[in-house]
């Protein structure tokens, strides 16, 4: 017996010893791992998750390739509303709804974009109300519409910015019988006008809007793209800052 115990083995040691010696193993073994294949940090994970998705105005915006061609973008046509210098090498195509908050506060932007890039960009605006928007979006849409009927582009821009400024948003900033008193406003016969609107003449030319931005991966507003002088388009999700709207410009120069 006494020779047996003095040539005993680790592995035969007391069992509790065997279980704490494996258990500080493991760990050690753990770090030297985590060290060489480089696990991320908590700190690491964070920039990464900021990286992927940022928050514009508590909209979620995805962060997406810096150009991509868009082929089921519809092309601009005499039936589109153009703001601006015609032949400015970039163009912002903006699908939008007049009860949007997010529409609402994205507004100044354009306007500032168009005023301090003069001649280098214009804007192209197009109807998509969204469904929880109705029925009010969709009349403050064909308002615009026949605004432009009867007075031309310049009103079609005037009742789009006169809703905004009016419009408290959510489908229900305001009353579909306001609408006639904003059209004279700006000049409109207000009979007319309200002629043109109680028709629904210019729903399907909104529903073609909501179409082919759909088409073109508009899936909520303000959605926009950015056209360079190529043709290329990138997406712009939300009401984003002022400040990269400008960057985006100035690098598509």
């Amino acid at each position: 017996m006494e020779n047996l115990h003095k040539n005993q083995g680790f592995f035969d040691a007391n069992p509790k010893t065997l279980f704490f010696f494996g258990l500080v193993t493991g760990i050690a073994l753990t770090m030297v791992i985590s060290g060489f294949m480089g696990l991320p940090s908590a700190e690491a994970t964070k920039v990464t998750e900021n990286y992927k998705t940022k928050v514009v105005d508590d909209q979620p915006e995805v962060v997406r390739p810096k150009t991509s061609t868009v082929a089921n973008l519809p092309t601009i046509t005499s039936e589109d509303h153009i703001r601006g210098d015609k032949n400015a090498p970039l163009t912002l195509i903006e699908y939008s709804d007049f009860e949007c908050p997010f529409c609402k506060s994205f507004n100044p932007t354009v306007l500032r974009m168009l005023d301090e890039f003069d001649g280098e960009i214009n804007l192209v605006y197009r109807h998509f109300p969204l469904s929880f928007h109705e029925p009010l979006a969709s009349k403050e849409a064909q308002a615009t519409e026949c605004a432009n009927e009867l007075g031309g582009n310049d009103a079609f821009w005037a009742m789009a910015d006169l809703i905004f400024a009016r419009t408290t948003s959510n489908g229900n900033g305001l009353s579909i019988s306001d609408l006639p008193k904003m059209a004279m406003e700006i000049g409109i016969n207000e009979s007319e006008f309200s002629a043109c609107l109680d028709s629904d003449r210019y729903i399907n030319h909104i529903q073609d809007d909501i179409a082919g931005g759909s088409a073109a991966g508009i899936a909520g507003t303000p959605g926009s793209f950015l056209i360079d002088r190529d043709g290329n388009a990138q997406l712009i999700s939300g009401a984003v800052p002022y400040e990269q709207i400008k960057a985006l410009i100035e690098a598509s120069r």
